[in-house]
């Protein structure tokens, strides 16, 4: 086959998948935005509470949570577990009382009153494996 009808081929395909699908508007731009934000409306905050880890009994772990706001500043921060806040600063100090999974809760307000939570699941253990090397 020539290279002038594998050529041909190639843009006969291409015409045919770049009609398909889309609005019908012509504009074939991929867009990020999952929720747009209309000129003038509030974004909400970000947060990120940390990464699930497991943590040992009647042991204290800090906790450094992460926050910002796209259009403005985070007013107020708040760290709960089941209902009970624990901290109202970013950072939280807990200490856990029974085995199991507790799940801490982090919840950011920007300046304009929006508010975004993020959980962090600590996986109480009676003791955490010290990292001692296998005996060979």
């Amino acid at each position: 086959m020539s290279i002038y009808r594998r050529f041909a081929i190639v843009v006969s395909v291409f015409t045919i998948f770049s009609g398909c699908g889309g609005e019908g508007s012509g504009n074939n731009k991929l867009s990020a935005t999952k929720n747009p934000v209309e000129e003038g409306q509030n974004k909400l905050p970000n947060v990120y509470a940390g990464s699930d880890r497991k943590v040992q009994i009647n042991k204290s772990v800090t906790i450094y949570g992460k926050a910002n706001d796209p259009d403005g500043v985070i007013s107020e921060y708040e760290w709960t577990k089941d209902g009970e806040v624990l901290s109202t600063t970013l950072d939280v100090t807990y200490i856990p009382t029974e085995l199991g999974v507790d799940t801490l809760t982090l919840t950011v307000i920007d300046d304009d009153g929006a508010s975004t939570s993020d959980s962090i699941n600590l996986e109480v253990v009676e003791k955490i494996n010290s990292g001692n090397p296998l005996p060979f």
